[in-house]
């Protein structure tokens, strides 16, 4: 798993066991894998690559994957029957028709001699679904006492239960704008919101990020890197207020948006996991206008519960058991869905 923030490759070792409907899982081993500064480079500038140089670097990525893969597993001593990789996503347009994930799965196939399931969202948009978010059959499946789950990472995403169908949509972007405005400080992230702890929240700001299209929009409806670039990132740029003001108003927004979004939820806890669950102030905020409990579950789940739902899809697929609900992302039907190396 590659997510939107760049935080690295995450490896997850997962036992998947099915006794009728019920999957129960079992993490043995995980781990987050930093990219060389030379791939990190070329993968924050992907979106703006031609043709060509997109396709070279899906083999350079899947090649890399493949190796971090192999190493992982002979250090673990974990004897894997497959793998399911969900790439890193480069562009995502699918009231277009397509969505792009790269990280070549025969590469990643040829290096470690194994099957591999990949290219999950492909399916769904062709079939005039959003292709996202994929988690949440994973949420429903392995954790069914929580109402709602939440994962905040380069994205924020909600899922849960209505009325027997499941419902789930991007809510906003999330750590990538924190991200960026670190990097501008010399840092990779925002650890323990001590950056965006030091600013003071800028009204003006908040009240224009707030205003944006996406959030009148009805689900199904998701995001891609694209909304950062071409929506938010101009609007921050314009802001005449400190690098940590901008942060500070970020949390403020992202976690009342994020918040406001649960109250739709069934009562009862709410499963946070991903990289802001690190981060108390967003935390903070989200609490602050949320009518539901939160609940922020053990370190491994938190980082790593996106790569283990990834095991889950892979293992649906290879079963011919559904994987993608067309409630969620608004496809014509349910499916069972990814390519099989």
């Amino acid at each position: 798993m590659s997510g939107t923030s760049l935080d690295g490759l995450d490896i997850a070792a997962v036992t998947l066991i099915q006794r009728g409907k019920k999957i129960t899982h079992q993490l043995h081993h995980a781990d987050t894998i930093a990219y060389p500064s030379a791939l990190l480079n070329q993968l924050e500038k992907a979106i703006d690559l031609s043709g060509f140089e997109l396709m070279r670097l899906d083999a350079e990525l899947g090649r890399w994957m493949g190796d971090q893969v192999k190493a992982f597993l002979r250090k673990t001593g974990f004897e894997a029957l497959a793998i399911a990789s969900h790439g890193h996503t480069v562009h995502h347009q699918p009231d277009l028709g397509f969505t792009v994930q790269i990280g070549s799965l025969a590469h990643i196939a040829s290096c470690t001699e194994t099957r591999v399931v990949g290219n999950f969202r492909a399916m769904d948009v062709a079939l005039g679904g959003q292709g996202a978010p994929l988690v949440p059959i994973g949420d429903e499946i392995l954790y069914p006492d929580m109402s709602a789950c939440v994962n905040l990472g380069g994205i924020a995403n909600v899922s849960y239960s209505n009325h027997g169908k499941r419902i789930a949509f991007d809510i906003a972007l999330c750590n990538i704008p924190l991200n960026h405005f670190a990097k501008r400080q010399g840092l990779p992230f925002d650890r323990d919101g001590l950056l965006s702890s030091r600013g003071v929240i800028s009204q003006p700001l908040l009240e224009q990020l707030n205003m944006l299209p996406y959030y009148h929009e009805k689900a199904p409806k998701s995001i891609g890197r694209e909304m950062f670039d071409q929506e938010v990132l101009p609007i921050l740029l314009r802001q005449e207020i400190s690098d940590e003001d901008i942060m500070r108003t970020w949390c403020a927004h992202a976690g009342a948006q994020v918040g406001r979004s649960l109250n739709d939820a069934p009562s009862g806890p709410v499963l946070v996991t991903g990289g802001g669950a690190f981060h108390p102030l967003l935390i903070e905020e989200i609490k602050r206008f949320s009518q539901r409990p939160i609940f922020i579950p053990d370190s491994a789940t938190i980082q790593f519960k996106e790569a283990i739902i990834f095991a889950l899809l892979g293992y649906l697929r290879l079963t011919d058991q559904i994987n993608v609900y067309a409630s969620v992302t608004g496809a014509s039907r349910n499916q069972s869905a990814g390519a099989v190396v």
